[in-house]
């Protein structure tokens, strides 16, 4: 998962349509709402509108392949530590190639096998706060010192090493990310990698507010997975576009009583 360009910045008091490009490289990218209070009150409002070709929308959200790029990947992982969750089985390393075509998806690798693919996000959802990243780094890493023996790790610490920030950001802001940045494995009570194979067309998403501006981000796209994604790269993964309109709902953590992002899919 990686996360790429500059944030843009949109008025959360109307509603906003965004068009994003995602490449298959499990990227994610970014939007920035200006918001006339700082408090943690609001709530982002995302809806699905349409399948295919990745778009999201205030009221609705779509899912979209590029239509010069209509193929994908599964890779399946070789056990090792931290590298399949299923020891049992002594899986080695391999790379399918589909072809999507419409809504089917095909393999050359894996003969007379067609199926219907739910394209969906794997990621979205907001920045975290000061003091929620603070929370996290303190559970994580008492998470981590009471399983260290864990196979795979029940957490992952904060390293500096192979940070990826996406933009012109001088070595030292990378290094300090990478020392009090959350990995973005896990999903959080931001949302984040959620892995949801429903969140398709129709969809809305309601994520909480915790910084101003939102830093609302969304990418990892897939055309088709298991709820969860639990073999790591067990989704289709695909390049797409995202188009989406969204808003900001005042107070909305307290009327919904957020503690997590709210998804209808």
């Amino acid at each position: 998962m990686s996360s790429s360009c500059a944030p843009s910045t949109l008025n959360p008091l109307a509603s906003s349509t965004l068009v994003f490009n995602v490449s298959n490289r499990r990227e994610v990218k970014f939007v920035t709402m200006t918001a006339p209070t700082t408090s943690g009150t609001w709530t982002c409002l995302v809806h699905i509108t349409s399948l295919g070709r990745l778009v999201w929308m205030e009221r609705s959200l779509d899912v979209h392949y590029f239509e010069n790029m209509p193929w994908g990947y599964t890779g399946n992982q070789e056990w090792k530590p931290g590298g399949l969750f299923a020891r049992e089985f002594d899986s080695k390393a391999t790379k399918v190639i589909w072809d999507l075509e419409g809504i089917y998806a095909t393999s050359r690798h894996i003969r007379g096998v067609c199926f219907a693919g739910i394209p969906h996000p794997g990621i979205i959802g907001t920045a975290p706060s000061t003091e929620l990243l603070e929370k996290w780094n303190e559970r994580e890493g008492k998470l981590i010192e009471d399983h260290r023996d864990a196979i795979s790790p029940v957490a992952y610490p904060l390293n500096p090493k192979g940070v990826y920030i996406g933009q012109a950001t001088p070595e030292k802001v990378k290094e300090k990310i990478g020392l009090e940045g959350a990995r973005t494995l896990p999903g959080r009570d931001n949302g984040g990698n959620r892995d949801i194979k429903n969140l398709s067309k129709g969809s809305r998403v309601y994520p909480p507010v915790f910084v101003f501006g939102a830093n609302f981000s969304v990418g990892d796209l897939h055309f088709s997975q298991g709820d969860g994604e639990m073999t790591f790269c067990g989704a289709i993964e695909m390049a797409g576009v995202v188009t989406l309109i969204t808003s900001i709902n005042h107070g909305g953590i307290e009327k919904f009583g957020l503690m997590n992002p709210i998804f209808l899919a």
